[in-house]
């Protein structure tokens, strides 16, 4: 199983319905990047997981897509510095067995529209999820339990172990996110922002590991497309590329 040189590019988010709530849509994402690969992680003798996920944590809030006034069906092209991430996948050796373990990359991409919350309270809504994601992740990798896994079938069982995180760390992140914006802003502050409060559109979680990767033909789009309450109609798209 060889390394790979990856590159993730989340390239468009697409307005393609604007609901009757938003007059001035200014959307604004967040870009959470992660590995766990033979370059930060390792597989001990006793077949648990060792070491701390690799991230990359896209900058800024407020106004970080430079778009205000959006109407129905635009594209907005995402800046390379929030949306793209080139680095390594390195398998992860098996002990006692001359065979790799594929390594694992993704994003977590956050959608939100400004509206009265404070430029500090929305980083401070930014800075904590960045903080609960990693933790998230680095407790997966140290709580990994080798009884859950299949000998036979090694990688879909590990697999399977962290969808199931997965799916438990997303349930806490709309609830993490208005805490510290809330603990950010003052009473006033708090006041003016429950009339037209930031809302979060949507999020989508995508992993790849080497064997996807090769399978594809080292060459994946990705997208996610999804309605919210207010009858808007968002899309993310993007591109994973081994070099």
């Amino acid at each position: 199983m060889e390394t790979l040189n990856i590159r993730i590019d989340i390239k468009t988010v697409a307005c393609h319905r604007k609901g009757n709530k938003w007059n001035n849509i200014a959307p604004y994402l967040w870009n959470i990047f992660f590995k766990i690969d033979g370059s930060c992680v390792k597989i001990t003798n006793e077949f648990q997981l060792e070491g701390e996920a690799k991230f990359k944590f896209s900058p800024g809030s407020h106004g970080n897509l430079a778009v205000s006034g959006l109407s129905g069906n635009q594209i907005i092209k995402i800046p390379a510095s929030i949306g793209k991430w080139q680095t390594t996948l390195v398998p992860l050796s098996i002990p006692y067995f001359e065979a790799h373990f594929p390594g694992i990359v993704g994003v977590l991409s956050v959608l939100l529209a400004q509206g009265n919350v404070s430029d500090n309270g929305a980083e401070a809504g930014h800075s904590r999820l960045n903080n609960y994601v990693e933790n998230a992740i680095n407790q997966s990798i140290a709580h990994f339990d080798p009884r859950r896994v299949d000998i036979h079938n090694i990688e879909e069982s590990v697999k399977k172990f962290f969808e199931h995180r997965v799916v438990q760390f997303t349930d806490g992140i709309v609830g993490t996110v208005e805490n510290a914006i809330r603990n950010a802003q003052n009473v006033f502050q708090n006041l003016w922002s429950l009339a037209n409060r930031d809302e979060l559109l949507g999020f989508q979680i995508w992993d790849f590991n080497n064997n996807d990767i090769i399978a594809s033909g080292k060459d994946i789009n990705f997208s996610h497309r999804w309605s919210t309450n207010h009858s808007d109609e968002w899309e993310i798209s993007g591109k994973l590329l081994a070099l």
